[in-house]
């Protein structure tokens, strides 16, 4: 049956609200059509860029878009001094946790540095009326009164030389490696925000090397979660520092009442975590893994009901008159809401980042089940399965969740040790600050 009309406008205008807002999907369009950084024309922005970026920095250019977007200002002992945190983009409907606890950490290092917060957003697509709502969105939610600089307004900026920095993606690191290869950055005065092993997200490519490159800038690293300290140390061969190491930020008065609202019951709900536009989420695998649950349980499987949250899709057929039905992304009330219902949990990430569904789960007392990263989610926690991400044995694990749960029911609240997660952002902070601290 052909689309319907409707549908397809529908469709149309999804995917270019995508391109708009999603660097990486605009990044996979362009690759389709054959066009990349090296054969589009640079925009304004872009020429400006090439042409106020001193020498040692235009070296670089082309690596990535981001490459001389820091090198372009002018340093000036006039200016005030800041803490300057640098986001790929700043929007105030793509906040989330990882930019949540950026702010949050420039709000902390700030304070203790006694120094203003300025934030600069490195998007070239972002316009003046981003300004406004953006400080407006940072005094009702962070009490943060900060300046907010675009792209295209750095070259008319000025840099105290002793402003210190926080990179948090990979492109903000990399364009501030360039401005301390040109002198306009001392890379001691960078805080690095590391919260996920991110030359992952791209293939073996300029891309990857780069994002590599970033962990051995010379820069302050401060890590979420003792996970991924685990696997930059095994891979990159980095030391730091266990002290800049900080747990992700849990609300555990709101799980402890999630587990005070759990029960059994005559059936059991399987949350599985689903996001098919994030390869990392391997949203198919976990299909396939439930569909191997469902074997394995046999009769059993007719009274256990499957849902996703996360993202919208169609439902999906698990066999054995099993479905997949999807609730979509959830607001934060209403996850919490639900999430007392689902005693067993099926969340994948295949990469080193400290996933929240998981964690929140077995905190609040579900049965959970994820695939393991290079031995970084082992022992984490005493009800989550971390397990080779195959079918079969992640079928395998979710089976026994189920089994479990219908034999005990839920567990109760159990918090995660420091000594396995890490420890407070404060206190983090407290162990950087006086690295970064200028005479």
């Amino acid at each position: 049956m052909p689309p319907r009309p409707l549908q397809i406008v529908t469709d149309m205008a999804k995917l270019n609200l995508t391109y708009l807002r999603s660097a990486d999907f605009r990044a996979r369009v362009l690759k389709a059509h054959g066009k990349t950084t090296d054969n589009i024309a640079l925009d304004k922005v872009g020429l400006n860029e090439t042409e106020l970026a001193p020498a040692e920095a235009r070296v670089f250019a082309g690596l990535n878009d981001s490459t001389l977007g820091l090198s372009t200002f002018t340093p000036s002992t006039a200016t005030p001094t800041h803490v300057n945190l640098v986001l790929p983009e700043f929007r105030t409907h793509t906040v989330f946790a990882g930019v949540t606890t950026a702010i949050w950490a420039a709000i902390g290092l700030g304070k203790r540095l006694g120094l203003p917060v300025r934030v600069i957003a490195m998007a070239r697509n972002q316009d003046t009326p981003d300004i406004e709502k953006g400080r407006e969105f940072l005094r009702e939610n962070f009490d943060l009164d900060a300046e907010i600089i675009l792209r295209a307004g750095i070259p008319k900026t000025r840099f105290n030389p002793q402003d210190r920095w926080i990179a948090t993606h990979w492109t903000t690191a990399h364009a501030l490696d360039v401005a301390a290869h040109a002198g306009l950055v001392d890379p001691a005065s960078v805080v690095y925000l590391i919260q996920d092993y991110e030359p992952g997200f791209a293939p073996w490519s300029t891309s990857y090397t780069t994002a590599r490159s970033t962990y051995h800038a010379g820069f302050v690293p401060l890590v979420n979660s003792r996970p991924l300290l685990q696997h930059l140390e095994t891979v990159e061969s980095v030391g730091i520092d266990e002290r800049h190491v900080f747990a992700p930020a849990f609300d555990l008065a709101q799980l402890e009442e999630v587990a005070r609202r759990r029960s059994r019951s005559e059936r059991t709900t399987v949350l599985f975590y689903g996001r098919p536009s994030k390869p990392r989420n391997l949203f198919h695998l976990g299909v396939t893994a439930m569909r191997q649950a469902v074997r394995l349980l046999g009769d059993d499987a007719a009274s256990v009901d499957f849902v996703s949250a996360g993202e919208k899709h169609r439902a999906i057929d698990l066999g054995s008159g099993r479905s997949l039905s999807p609730l979509g992304r959830m607001a934060w009330d209403d996850y919490f809401a639900f999430l007392p219902t689902a005693n067993v949990v099926l969340s994948l990430q295949m990469s080193p980042h400290p996933s929240h569904p998981p964690l929140e789960s077995a905190i609040s007392g579900a049965h959970v089940v994820t695939n393991d990263f290079f031995g970084t989610r082992v022992g984490v926690h005493e009800r989550i399965a971390a397990v080779p991400e195959s079918p079969d044995t992640l079928g395998e694990a979710l089976a026994q969740a189920v089994r479990l749960e219908r034999s005990s029911g839920p567990g109760g609240y159990a918090p995660i040790a420091a000594a396995d997660i890490g420890g407070e952002l404060d206190s983090a902070l407290d162990a950087i600050a006086p690295l970064i601290t200028r005479d």
